[in-house]
This record gives C-alpha cells, structure tokens and sequence, in this order.
C-alpha cells in the first residue's frame, strides 16, 4: 500500500508483582502505520500481559489421590487458545515429581491428572507454569498446593 510502513514491534516484560511473576508479550493488534499522517495510538492496540489462573481439584490433597490441576490462560478479558507451554510439580523437598506439556484449547484452558502416590511426602507441593512465546520458553508464574499423608 502507497505511503504506508508495516512496523513490528515487539515487547517482553517481566513485572513482578507480589508473589507472582506476570509476563508481557505482544504485539499490537494494528501494526500498519501510515507515514503520511502519524497519529498517537488509539487504546485497542495496547499489548496487555498473560495471566496463568490455576485451579486444584482438592487442596489440600491426601496422599493416595488423584489431583487434577487446571490452568486458564488469559490477556486482558481474553481467553488465549493455542498457548504452548509446560507445567512442572516439585515435591517438598524441590525435587521433580511430574511434568505435562500442554496446549490451551479454545477456552485457553489446559488441565491434569496424576495420581499421588499412598507414600507421597507430606507438605507443600510447588508447581510452576511456563509459557512459550515468540520461541522463547518464559516462566511465567507459580503456585503450591498440600498433600497430607494418609493418617496425618
């Protein structure tokens, strides 16, 4: 198109927040500018953060159950279907317990199930979610649930 320049612009930005670690990534919705009359940029085409919500079927948990941890992915008021990434479970003592890789459906949904072992050590489980963007892999935020031990 006569007198007008595709920009790309892209932008990364980690903000931590409290406990959570929020991640920007994006590019704006309207990339075509037209140098024959720059104007400022309207507010639609700002780039707003993902956010990881996680959701627990039980916590705290038994040991000896099956625990289902649901993630949803959103920017903005936007669910974001097709995000790939990976979520991690740490036990107590920060060693690997399980890891799933995922890909949000269409309601930027992704969830799990995996069985605690009868033996699970008691205490708090730490599970982290990471995102894949512009072909980076970026931790994006974390969360923790409890696994009680039968009996305890």
């Amino acid at each position: 198109m006569k007198g007008t320049t595709l920009v790309a612009i892209v932008a990364i930005a980690v903000i931590l927040v409290g406990t959570s670690v929020f991640v920007y990534v994006g590019l704006p919705i309207n990339n075509a500018v037209d140098t024959n009359s720059i104007v400022s940029a309207p507010p639609e085409t700002a780039t707003l953060a993902y956010i990881i919500t996680f959701a627990y079927s039980v916590n705290p948990i038994f040991a000896g159950q099956n625990e289902t941890i649901g993630i949803d992915i959103t920017q903005g008021s936007f669910q974001v279907p097709d995000v790939s990434g990976g979520l991690y479970v740490n036990s107590p003592n920060q060693t690997y317990y399980q890891n799933f890789g995922f890909t949000t459906d269409a309601n930027g949904e992704a969830s799990f199930t995996f069985p605690l072992a009868r033996n699970a050590t008691a205490g708090t489980y730490s599970v982290f979610a990471l995102i894949e963007a512009l072909g980076e892999l970026i931790q994006n935020t974390s969360s923790s649930f409890e696994v009680v031990s039968i009996g305890g």
